[in-house]
């Protein structure tokens, strides 16, 4: 078996574990049994680390296996919204935030998206929901906030190339931005590449 053909074994797996981790972190919060709210937002923190932790590491495994990135990237993107959001209901069912904002949140999110169905527009609904497991932790249990912290910086360190492509990538495709103030960011983060 080629090497290549390996690295698309294991991006493929890693995307689908990446599945199983959503329901683990959904089943988390409301799963049986006598487990106080820190230990099951700590359960809940850890999967999600780990799910996101597989993405990191599937998106260099398809890139170099040169899977079909049509196919292969709407799979990881369904992966990647099943995580953000199983967190989301996770969090809201262990009661950490107001289901109702959840709610509200998800609503709001499929009508910008029906309103402007851009790349864009995805990225930037999803942001909100990446900040809250952090945001959750900051206000619960400070010291689950250093994990999240030091796993981006990793991740940060580890994948800065691709950070700053997917960041100028981003303000290529706003349009009618005003291109000067973008200028300045995209100048910097493109001389990291």
């Amino acid at each position: 078996m080629s090497w290549r053909r390996r690295l698309r074994i294991l991006a493929n797996a890693l995307t689908i574990s990446r599945c199983l981790f959503a329901a683990a972190v959904a089943t988390a919060a409301v799963a049986p049994g006598d487990i106080d709210a820190r230990r099951r937002l700590s359960l809940i923190v850890t999967l999600n680390v780990l799910g996101w932790t597989s993405d990191l590491f599937d998106g260099w495994a398809a890139r170099r296996s040169e899977l079909p990135s049509r196919v292969w990237a709407g799979i990881d993107q369904a992966a990647d919204l099943l995580l953000l959001w199983g967190t989301a209901y996770a969090l809201a069912a262990a009661q950490f935030v107001p289901a109702s904002w959840v709610k509200a949140y998800f609503l709001a999110a499929v009508l910008a998206l029906a309103l402007n169905p851009t790349k864009n527009m995805e990225q930037l609904t999803c942001v909100p929901l990446l900040l809250l497991p952090p945001a959750v932790c900051l206000r619960h249990s400070p010291g689950l906030t250093l994990l999240y912290v030091g796993w981006a910086a990793c991740a940060a360190a580890l994948f800065w190339r691709r950070l700053c492509t997917q960041a100028v990538d981003f303000i290529d495709r706003i349009p009618g931005a005003p291109r000067c103030w973008f200028r300045g960011i995209r100048t910097y983060m493109a001389k990291w590449y």
